[in-house]
């Protein structure tokens, strides 16, 4: 393939393979996602956007709430205001994120090749989110003739598998999973009100989205991949990953980075790390109480033994019909 160019300043019209090539990273938030984002990210054959685009949750609903507005007003504000933020001097938009920095990047170039390169296209929101890769990456160096995808991270990308291969044709999806009792022990960090049961349909749903996606577009397009796997048989795993994208094995998908720089991960324990650590794997047990377990395993019983995972509860009952009503309603919600 190959890929677009920058020559003293002009964007050229680029293989049209580019704009309908991403890889999407799937999975319930505190699964793992920025794990695998951070070890796809300096890959010579990749550019990875550094923060979550919620194009779908939010960039997609702003065009359509704001006609008046036209695209590349909407994308500064929702996709490209990230290359505003800076440790130093935060603007208000930085809330929530105070530890990133992306000064070293020049945010008016971004913003000038983004211009440039959409007026080269037609279409409609959908054009937006390559042009912001391929502005990223052109602007930091990144685009070359290896190019071979963009990656965007952003939770619950499963539930928008049938839009992203309708958009972006050539596309993969990465879609992780994580022992609910870690994520829960891990997401309740940040999301305080979160009760178990309410976690449980939560995490149920992304997965049975992801298995969906599996038997209906492939395992070729749509790979399933635990994170207990990826963290503790990562040779395995990467191999996997490897195979699914058509990418060449790299040193660097072992030294998880951001934005190009080392990767310390985004642990809800407050845990530092520079490779690729097995450590939160288990960690549920020393976060969670008996009753949240119990809780857990009875709803998501089927699912975690269907993935391996062991099981600290043996099954009650009367709690095993209970659970069986709650699961029948979670399959009428859908």
């Amino acid at each position: 393939m190959t890929a677009s160019r920058i020559n003293q300043g002009h964007v050229d019209l680029f293989d049209d393979r580019f704009w309908t090539s991403g890889v999407f990273i799937c999975g319930h938030p505190k699964s793992g996602t920025s794990l695998l984002m951070t070890m796809l990210d300096s890959h010579p054959e990749l550019i990875v956007y550094p923060e979550e685009s919620h194009f779908f949750r939010r960039f997609r609903p702003a065009c359509g709430a704001h006609p008046e507005k036209n695209i590349e007003e909407i994308v500064r504000e929702y996709l490209l205001h990230i290359f505003e933020w800076n440790r130093d001097d935060p603007p208000g938009h930085q809330e929530g994120f105070a530890d990133r920095d992306y000064s070293s990047i020049d945010s008016d170039r971004v913003r000038d090749l983004f211009r440039e390169s959409i007026r080269q296209r037609e279409g409609g929101s959908e054009i937006a989110l390559p042009a912001a890769m391929f502005s990223y990456g052109s602007a930091t160096g990144q685009v070359s003739d290896q190019t071979k995808y963009w990656v965007e991270k952003t939770p619950y990308n499963e539930q928008y598998a049938e839009d992203i291969f309708r958009y972006w044709p050539n596309s993969k999806c990465l879609h992780i999973v994580r022992d609910p009792r870690d994520n829960y022990a891990s997401y309740k960090r940040k999301q305080t009100d979160w009760q178990p049961e309410h976690f449980s349909y939560s995490w149920w749903r992304s997965l049975r989205y992801g298995q969906n996606n599996v038997e209906r577009f492939g395992s070729a397009r749509y790979l399933l991949i635990r994170y207990e796997d990826l963290v503790e048989e990562p040779e395995k795993a990467i191999n996997e990953i490897i195979l699914c994208l058509g990418i060449d094995d790299d040193p660097i998908l072992r030294r998880p980075t951001r934005a190009g720089r080392v990767w310390m991960g985004n642990s809800m324990f407050g845990d530092q790390f520079r490779s690729i650590s097995a450590k939160p794997a288990g960690r549920y047990l020393e976060y969670l109480n008996r009753d949240e377990i119990r809780t857990l395993e009875s709803l998501l019983r089927p699912e975690m033994q269907e993935l391996g995972y062991s099981l600290d509860t043996a099954p009650s009952y009367p709690g095993y019909f209970v659970s069986q009503a709650k699961r029948i309603k979670w399959r009428l919600q859908g």
